[in-house]
């Protein structure tokens, strides 16, 4: 089996809430493909978008390192 490069909290907050890409995508208003690509950090998030997801999956206290920031917050960390 092919080894899934998503967020290990991501992945079970999905499945927690049993909401798909497509649904998570209409929820913060993204595309399924953009939000596919973000949870498998294959971009980095905007500030909107990192609290959308956030929001939509009931997900708090992130990792600080880096790659659970926004682009904002790596940013203002430079």
């Amino acid at each position: 089996m092919a080894q899934s490069h998503q967020c290990a909290a991501v992945a079970g907050a999905m499945q927690r809430k049993g909401l798909s890409y497509a649904q998570i995508a209409t929820q913060i208003g993204s595309t399924e493909q953009r939000v596919q690509q973000l949870c498998k950090g294959e971009v980095h998030p905007s500030q909107a978008e990192f609290n959308g997801l956030a929001q939509v999956l009931g997900l708090t206290n992130a990792p600080s390192d880096a790659a659970h920031r926004s682009v904002q917050a790596r940013s203002a960390a430079r």
